[in-house]
């Protein structure tokens, strides 16, 4: 099967309207304002393109006081078509009024509503034909008028044998007619005259005739030669006619594969004319249904309101627009209830009259559930933010402007129906936290994340009171974040409830250390002195003991930094110094205590950051006194700090059992420890809390990746000098 040939764009189609012969021109507005007109329309009109955009009055002022202004105006009005056929028309051409003969036609070109958007003008100048047609017909009048001297003569020579005759007798009788001889001899030189006149009538209407001839032989030439034309434009027409088909084909194979269903129903029967596989598919039907009634093909149409809503398309002529509405399909002999958007666009025909209407539907049954899903689960959280005492807001953030409710508002002190914006918001707080939770949000609109915040705010009355939030951005189609959702939670009493928490841990921890550290001089001194006494059972006892008080010792020195850290009492104090040196320099360190591992770091260049030196040491022994506790014995421990961007990234590796993936997100919250860890490894859940509150005050990022029974990896990263 050959390809379809390429369809003409809408400026070639222009380009050859321009070059036919037929003089064609578009006219907008009730003043008839000149859009487009060919080469074959100028010359008619006798002007050139300068008269394009101006109303046909401006264009040609003589046509002023003729009808053909008006009937624009009644074609554009009245959306109908005007022709006529030899209508003479006065138009100056070359500075001269002169009479010319049309056949042609205005017709109203309208929208899908039926609405006139331009008046198509077509016309052909007929004034030979219609002269030409003068002179046929002056020639057929001396074509009879010859007829009825033949129709004479033939009568005069009749007389004359009667006359003859008459003049035999009068031979005859020539005595009686001498009398009246003179008087027929006058009598007969009128009847000389009379012939003679009528013999120069008979030769010059025979010229006449003759010259008829001649103009009716070159009309018919001239009408061979149009009828060539016709010929020639019959065979266009055909050709585009072919064309045609193959487009209707091809547009009915598009509808057929168009993504969304679309029918066509056709007169007051709602005949089922042509749909597509999406609409037989939400129908459940196949394609017997075509040629059928509606309310035949589907049954469970009839009760619902759409064959009174065709009907009503089909009576008035206007489009109806349905959106969400619900219809009931039976599918394998189940009543659904489904929803669908859809459009009843009607048809005009031939005689202006609406015959049939287009259906295109697109079923919309998810959305509308998962929007009356999505209201259940709001009304759920509202119930939840209810009973659960927390403040929602949604905050727009090009205006500022918030939505909340009543207990956001009293969460800030307000009294109920006071105004509160987004600036004052930030202004409760205490300067100390503004910048950091600005951030926050900042990094949560970019990365499309949920930030989570505590701060302090002032109430109005000077009350000060502790606010946990969790907000996450919302974002138009362009991806832009235009709004800001946010929960937030009172915590000023579990604050002061875990202030008191820590004063007694600190204090606990203090009044611990002092002893302990007493014990671990006697126990040394203990130690020292087995050992001299060679005393291998109490030595060996004491170094267990001695392990265990650092153990202990290492628990309180943690309890105490939880305490500094959550009071504010540990500053960050930094430095520029190398990362990699101080990698090093732990990995030293615990080959010494570690020795059942294998510990290796891959070296890089060095690495400059400006951070706490100490503060990142606890960090990376950290990482590897876990790495040397949750692996086997003879396994590899791997590290590397390399440059990724701007940041500088540390990574310890290790070959344990691995961390489940619900475990992961909470490793570094304060006191989690993994559920299934053996009994004999100790501990408090502190340890990775602490160094993710340390990269954090650096303005790093802490993670994890694990893949059970393979292993761990802890990173964390910390920003380059600039």
């Amino acid at each position: 099967m050959s390809a379809s040939p390429p369809f003409l764009d809408p400026l070639s189609v222009i380009k050859i309207f321009s070059q036919t012969k037929n003089a064609t021109a578009l006219h907008v507005g009730e003043e008839a304002h000149i859009q487009f007109a060919n080469e074959a329309m100028l010359r008619i009109w006798g002007k050139d393109e300068a008269v394009i955009g101006k109303s046909l009055e401006d264009a040609l002022p003589e046509l002023k006081g003729q009808p053909f202004i008006e009937m624009f105006a009644k074609v554009w009005r009245e959306g109908l078509t005007i022709s006529g056929s030899d209508t003479p028309a006065m138009l100056k051409i070359d500075g001269k009024e002169q009479i010319f003969y049309f056949d042609f036609e205005y017709r109203a070109i309208l929208d899908d509503i039926g609405k006139t958007i331009c008046i198509l003008h077509t016309a052909t100048d007929v004034t030979d034909r219609f002269l030409k047609q003068k002179a046929i017909e002056r020639a057929t009048e001396g074509a009879e008028l010859l007829k009825k001297e033949e129709e004479l003569n033939e009568n005069l020579s009749h007389e004359n044998h009667t006359l003859a005759a008459a003049l035999d007798e009068l031979k005859a009788s020539n005595e009686e007619l001498y009398l009246t001889k003179e008087s027929l001899e006058s009598l007969n030189q009128k009847l000389d005259m009379m012939v003679k006149e009528r013999t120069e009538q008979i030769y010059f209407l025979n010229q006449e005739l003759k010259a008829s001839n001649e103009e009716i032989s070159a009309a018919n030439k001239e009408l061979a030669a149009s009828n060539e034309e016709l010929s020639s434009i019959n065979k266009k027409m055909a050709k585009l006619i072919e064309e045609l088909e193959k487009g209707e084909r091809k547009f009915r194979q598009l509808i057929q594969q168009a993504p969304v269903a679309i029918n066509v129903f056709k007169g007051r029967d709602l005949i089922i004319e042509s749909a597509n596989i999406k609409m037989l598919e939400i129908w459940n039907k196949t394609t017997e249904v075509e040629g059928k009634n509606f309310t035949v093909a589907l049954p469970e149409i009839a009760d619902q309101p759409f064959i009174e809503i065709l009907h009503a398309v089909l009576d008035t002529g206007i489009p109806y627009h349905g959106k969400e509405s619900k219809a009931i399909i039976i599918k394998d002999g189940v009543a659904e209830e489904r929803y669908f958007n859809f459009i009843y666009q009607p048809i005009i025909d031939e005689e202006e009259k609406v015959g049939s209407i287009l259906q295109v539907v697109t079923e919309v049954t998810e959305q509308v559930n998962s929007r009356k899903e999505i209201s259940e689960v709001n009304t759920r959280l509202n119930i939840a933010i209810d009973a659960g005492s927390l403040g929602s807001t949604e905050v727009d953030l090009e205006t500022g402007t918030m939505v909340y409710n009543e207990e956001f508002s009293r969460m800030f002190g307000k009294k109920p129906g006071e105004d509160f914006v987004y600036a004052d918001m930030f202004e409760a707080m205490l300067p100390e936290y503004r910048d950091r939770i600005k951030e926050l949000v900042a990094i949560a609109k970019q990365d499309n994340s949920i930030y989570h915040a505590e701060y302090q705010i002032r109430w109005p009355d000077g009350s000060l009171h502790w606010i946990s939030a969790h907000g996450r951005a919302r974002y138009d189609s362009k991806g832009k974040p235009i709004k800001m959702v946010g929960i937030l939670s009172e915590v000023t009493e579990v604050k002061a409830d875990e202030q008191r928490k820590n004063d007694f841990i600190g204090m606990v921890s203090h009044e611990l250390k002092t002893p302990l550290t007493s014990m671990t001089a006697y126990v040394q001194i203990l130690q020292h002195n087995a050992q001299k006494r060679q005393d291998s059972f109490a030595a060996t006892a004491l170094e267990k003991a001695h392990n265990q008080l650092k153990k202990m010792t290492g628990m309180i020195n943690s309890f105490l930094n939880v305490s500094r850290l959550e009071s504010g009492k540990i500053h960050i104090e930094k430095q520029d110094f190398d990362l990699c040196s101080l990698i090093e320099e732990m990995r030293t360190e615990f080959k010494v205590t570690a020795n059942r591992h294998e510990i290796i770091f891959e070296k890089n260049q060095p690495v400059v950051v400006n951070a706490d030196q100490n503060k990142i040491g606890h960090v990376v022994t950290n990482f590897i006194s876990n790495a040397v506790k949750y692996s086997p014995v003879n396994t590899l421990i791997t590290i590397s700090c390399q440059v990724e961007g701007n940041s500088a990234v540390v990574s310890v590796s290790d070959q344990g059992k691995g961390i489940k993936e619900e475990d992961t997100a909470k490793l570094f919250e304060r006191y989690y420890r993994v559920n299934d860890q053996p009994s004999t490894i100790s501990g408090f859940g502190i340890g990775l809390y602490l160094c993710a509150e340390i990269i954090e005050r650096h303005n790093g990022r802490i993670w994890v990746d694990s893949e059970l029974n393979k292993g761990s990896t802890f990173h964390f990263s910390l920003p380059l000098n600039p």
